[in-house]
């Protein structure tokens, strides 16, 4: 991912303080973060909520850090990973809806993510309701046979009918 000048992106808080150059592609900024960003102006300045300004400048680094491509499959699971360790519920809504459309590899992965943190609760706090809320479409995926018994021998770690 190679970072332009001309690409780069101001961040405010809604006040206009505390202004803060995030030196990052703009379409990532959109793809990554459409509901965070509340408002875009001409100049590539966006505003944002004083709260959200911290996590999305780790979700960006991280992202970047990770040279995950802008569009990808890759950049939807782990800006949602991010918005589940940030507890940033927005971010998980804005992204549920699209996580239908990755392939059931990556859907195992992610579905593996969210329990970690439910099992790591000394490390990230997730309620019972956002851990289901955030699974949802793995757990409607479970009701799938091809799910069941996955290539490998592998099985999912439980049913979502035994999950409450």
């Amino acid at each position: 991912m190679n970072v332009r000048a001309d690409s780069r992106v101001l961040v405010r808080t809604e006040d206009g303080k505390n202004a803060a150059l995030l030196k990052f592609n703009k379409s990532l900024v959109e793809r990554a973060c459409p509901r965070l960003a509340f408002y875009l102006l001409e100049g590539n300045a966006i505003y944002l909520k004083q709260e959200y300004i911290g996590p999305l400048d780790a979700i960006l680094n991280f992202l970047h850090s990770r040279q995950v491509p802008c569009g990808s499959s890759a950049l939807l699971i782990e800006t949602y990973k991010l918005a589940v360790i940030f507890e940033l519920d927005s971010l998980c809504e804005e992204t549920e809806g699209l996580l239908k459309l990755i392939s059931s590899s990556e859907k195992l992965e992610l579905f593996d993510f969210l329990i970690n943190c439910k099992n790591s609760a000394k490390h990230l706090e997730l309620s019972d309701t956002l851990l289901r809320a955030v699974v949802q479409d793995a757990f409607n995926a479970l009701q799938s046979p091809a799910w069941l018994n996955l290539p490998g021998g592998r099985r999912l770690p439980f049913h979502s009918k035994s999950s409450q």
